[in-house]
């Protein structure tokens, strides 16, 4: 059966990175960023030649604003539709996972506390045992299963990316020593002042106000100049509550 793999995330643990820098890069791979390896299965061009390798977070459901768990028959299901030989998971250390999911939230306009937040995200736990059951679903359904960390790919990125290709079967690539990280602000006056903004201004309202602009005044709290002050002000930063930190 010829290969066909499946990056499935997670969320907030590199992905931005592997799907802007590293999966364009990989030569003899056809990469299909989302959903477009459905078209290419309806083509009959040369790119057949090479490796396809579909890369979407949302392989195992979304993890955030709220979740009810990772959703294994979601991914059962697109790994049988696409006749996926091999999956790619990406995990992260629980506790800083969480935080960046919570960030993500109030980027995208939530006005709950942190506590509040886990407390009504019921289904978050079931996010810690994703490896494990992922192994055994895989080796149950024949499939191989590479699995690496957001942490790896911070302390050593040439052996992470060693590692990924010789999974795929295809060459390192010669990537830029200096690549492009998502930045998240977590000190306790940028998240306060964040989820304010969230509460006067939703996020709809916000973007239909200024729509032609090219920066959304938020941004400049969550990842420009305002947020840096605000980071030096802020007490800390916000805290997993207890029971859900790794």
């Amino acid at each position: 059966m010829p290969i066909r793999v499946m990056h499935v995330g997670l969320h907030k643990s590199g992905s931005t990175f592997l799907q802007k820098t590293v999966f364009p890069a990989l030569s003899d791979v056809n990469y299909l960023e989302g959903f477009a390896l459905g078209n290419y299965l309806r083509r009959g061009d040369a790119d057949k030649a090479k490796i396809p390798l579909i890369s979407t977070e949302g392989g195992l459901g979304w993890p955030y604003p709220i979740t009810q768990g990772p959703n294994f028959e979601r991914l059962d299901y697109l790994i049988g539709l696409f006749s996926i030989t091999h999956v790619i998971l990406v995990v992260r250390e629980f506790e800083s996972w969480t935080r960046s999911l919570y960030f993500q939230t109030i980027k995208e306009g939530g006005t709950l506390g942190i506590d509040e937040w886990c407390r009504r995200n019921t289904g978050l736990a079931r996010w810690r045992n994703v490896q494990s059951e992922l192994e055994l679903r895989m080796a149950a359904q024949g499939v191989k299963l590479l699995v690496l960390s957001q942490e790896q790919l911070r302390e050593n990125r040439d052996r992470f990316l060693s590692e990924l290709c010789e999974f795929i079967g295809v060459k390192v690539p010669q990537l830029a020593q200096s690549g492009s990280h998502n930045v998240s602000r977590y000190g306790t006056l940028t998240i306060a002042l964040a989820r304010m903004a969230n509460r006067i201004i939703p996020n709809g309202t916000l973007r239909t106000l200024l729509r032609g602009w090219k920066v959304d005044p938020r941004d400049q709290l969550l990842f420009g100049k305002l947020g840096r002050i605000t980071e030096a002000l802020s007490s800390g930063k916000i805290r997993v509550p207890r029971g859900n930190d790794a």
